[in-house]
């Protein structure tokens, strides 16, 4: 959800539209300034203990669990995107169409990662912010085929 100020917001009864228009919004920060603002931008609109699968992440799970592509937690997350932009990593990424239903909002488009060793992927992805309360409970990505 927006404020008066197009500024994000907690909305804890937000509507599908408003939790789509709460992950354009912040598609519109990554455009204008990178992925570890829109990081912290989806961030702020997250639950303390929002879960992030990510293949990036292997490797970072705490000890004791089981999933090692998951991150947990607010701060965990904006934490790993800036020990890896520090790492020399960079993330470029477009969104083509979104679309929401009930308590999740999906993102079809592209990223491409590029590591400090000069070595790339390039993926067709769909990314899942799924909402509870008005706010993201858990976000993933995985490919998807076609355009």
């Amino acid at each position: 959800m927006m404020d008066s100020h197009n500024e994000l917001a907690v909305n804890r009864a937000a509507s599908p539209e408003e939790n789509l228009a709460a992950i354009q919004k912040v598609w519109e920060v990554f455009e204008a300034s990178g992925p570890v603002a829109s990081t912290e931008a989806l961030m702020s609109i997250s639950h303390e203990n929002v879960e992030l699968h990510s293949y990036l992440a292997r490797g970072v799970a705490r000890p004791g669990e089981d999933e090692a592509d998951v991150i947990h937690g607010r701060e965990a997350a904006i934490a790993f995107l800036r020990r890896t932009t520090d790492e020399g990593v960079s993330i470029k990424a477009r969104a083509r169409s979104f679309d929401a239903e009930g308590d999740s909002v999906w993102v079809s488009g592209s990223a491409r990662v590029v590591r400090g060793n000069g070595s790339f992927a390039e993926a067709k992805l769909r990314w899942t912010y799924r909402f509870r309360d008005g706010l993201i409970e858990e976000i993933s990505w995985q490919p998807r085929a076609g355009d």
